[in-house]
């Protein structure tokens, strides 16, 4: 399985359970200008062969991201920088076009 969470990168995080909640604002600045920002909370690794929920084998994980967004008709474009203090990094995202 796959989740979206800030401060990560896609698949960056290999688990057999993960939980995570994540909070975002969105600020239009002007014309079709965004700035978004959000903020992930997570754990994971809490599962294994003997148990369902296992509270020694718990990580935790923190995360957020602050990014620009223009909003063009045809083609929404959005530009992120990530940062998670477990990873220690920096990372930067660039996405054109819509979700699905």
């Amino acid at each position: 399985n796959q989740a979206v969470f800030a401060g990560l990168k896609d698949g960056q995080l290999t688990s057999s359970s993960f939980s995570s909640i994540q909070l975002g604002a969105q600020y239009k600045a002007i014309s079709e200008l965004y700035i978004i920002g959000r903020i992930n909370g997570g754990i994971y690794g809490y599962t294994t062969k003997e148990m369902i929920f296992d509270q020694e084998k718990i990580s935790g994980l923190l995360g957020g991201s602050l990014g620009l967004g223009y909003n063009l008709s045809a083609m929404p474009m959005e530009f992120t920088v990530m940062y998670s203090p477990q990873v220690e990094k920096v990372y930067g995202h660039v996405r054109l076009g819509f979700l699905f």
